[in-house]
């Protein structure tokens, strides 16, 4: 996100200056004291998520799960091999091919690749089973997006989602988008994800939007020790320009202005994805 503070007026009378208000959504010290912590937690989010998607896609197969493969049959095929085809986004060279062919083995198999997706952030993975031969081909189709709908002038997809078009559905990347929605005010964005047969899937944005502006004015003692009153008034606007950017607007002056010690201030914070 790239963000903008445009200082404006600033009159002293002394080297003291009061606090300037502090940018709607800034990033303060108790959030990067805690960032690997938030991040671990988001990653077990987006990692749930995933899999929900992939279950999703998967409740019309018939593939074994975990607790069918007791049931599964692990004798070897005869002459065969297997081959894997069409992973592109993960590194193919981290799955060990068995060097027995059985239905129990290539269902392993199968979920591993699943895993190494879902912990990649991509989901909606299809694979197929094609026997060619002498050989078991695996053929992993990765879900990309169709299209993205749901838009108005405070989620701008196409900020949000550049060049989502045909990208890989990756959990971390709609998340990504859905999080800078939610930043501005008055933004309360969610999303569903429909696949298709053809491997693609279409996001469905949903929002249940409330007021886009906001604005209020306080008093605190925060100003120098020669005159701690100080009145502060800030205001923002969401998406001014339809871009899903934001405006905020702040100004503070020391209460009392007649014993020579006053400080006064204004600035502009402007944000964009």
């Amino acid at each position: 996100m790239k963000h903008v503070i445009f200082p404006l007026i600033v009159l002293s009378a002394t080297t003291q200056a009061a606090d300037l208000p502090t940018p709607p959504n800034a990033i303060n010290d108790e959030w990067r004291n805690n960032r690997q912590e938030i991040r671990a937690i988001e990653d077990a989010q987006r990692e749930e998520s995933a899999w929900k998607l992939q279950q999703k896609q998967n409740s019309s197969t018939t593939q074994p799960d975990e607790q069918n493969t007791q049931s599964e049959n692990s004798e070897c095929l005869p002459n065969q091999k297997i081959q894997l085809q069409g992973i592109t986004l993960v590194d193919a060279h981290t799955f060990r091919l068995p060097e027995c062919v059985s239905e129990a083995n290539l269902n392993k198999l199968s979920r591993e690749i699943t895993a190494a997706y879902i912990k990649a952030g991509f989901a909606g993975t299809q694979i197929d089973f094609i026997q060619q031969d002498d050989t078991v081909i695996f053929k992993v189709k990765e879900m990309r997006i169709r299209e993205i709908t749901g838009g108005s002038r405070t989620v701008n997809i196409g900020t949000l989602f550049p060049n989502h078009k045909n990208q890989p559905v990756n959990i971390r990347y709609l998340d990504q988008g859905i999080e800078q929605a939610n930043k501005l005010t008055g933004n309360q964005v969610s999303m569903d994800v429909y696949p298709h047969d053809d491997g693609t899937a279409s996001i469905a944005l949903q929002n249940q939007k409330s007021k886009g502006w906001f604005g209020q004015v306080a008093i605190d003692n925060k100003g120098n020790k020669n005159n701690r009153g100080v009145i502060r008034a800030n205001a923002g606007v969401a998406s001014p320009l339809g871009l899903s950017d934001s405006v905020y607007l702040g100004a503070y002056s020391n209460t009392a202005q007649g014993n020579g010690h006053f400080n006064r201030g204004a600035n502009i914070y402007y944000s964009l994805p």
